[in-house]
């Protein structure tokens, strides 16, 4: 089941050692892959009830995010937006500035999403 699943992963040592690397590496991220660890995340915690993302975590992926909205395409601004949706850690660390970035991200590419 999805929740055994969840128990594994967070037991798992191999899988902290991921988080670590993210934590490592998050500020070299790119647009896009800020984007894909942000919504893998998402979909580990909404799915299987993996708690991955923490407050210094989410501080992290979300500084990164910051550096890197202006270059997102439409599809990175709606996983994004998805990723949020289900990431309260990351989503409460957000500032206003932020939020605001991600609203102009969503007016900017608007015309080219489907």
């Amino acid at each position: 089941s999805p929740a055994q699943v969840g128990v594994m992963l967070s037991e798992d040592g191999r899988f902290c050692r991921l988080i670590e690397l993210v934590r490592v590496h998050c500020s070299k991220l790119d647009a896009k892959g800020v984007t894909n660890v942000l919504n893998g995340l998402a979909v580990l915690q909404a799915k299987l009830g993996v708690k991955a993302v923490d407050e210094k975590l989410a501080i992290q992926l979300v500084t990164t995010f910051d550096r890197k909205v202006g270059g997102m395409n439409a599809q990175n601004v709606a996983i994004i937006l998805n990723a949020l949706s289900k990431l309260d850690a990351a989503a409460s660390t957000m500032l206003a500035v932020g939020w605001d970035a991600v609203a102009g991200a969503a007016q900017r590419t608007a015309p080219t999403m489907n």
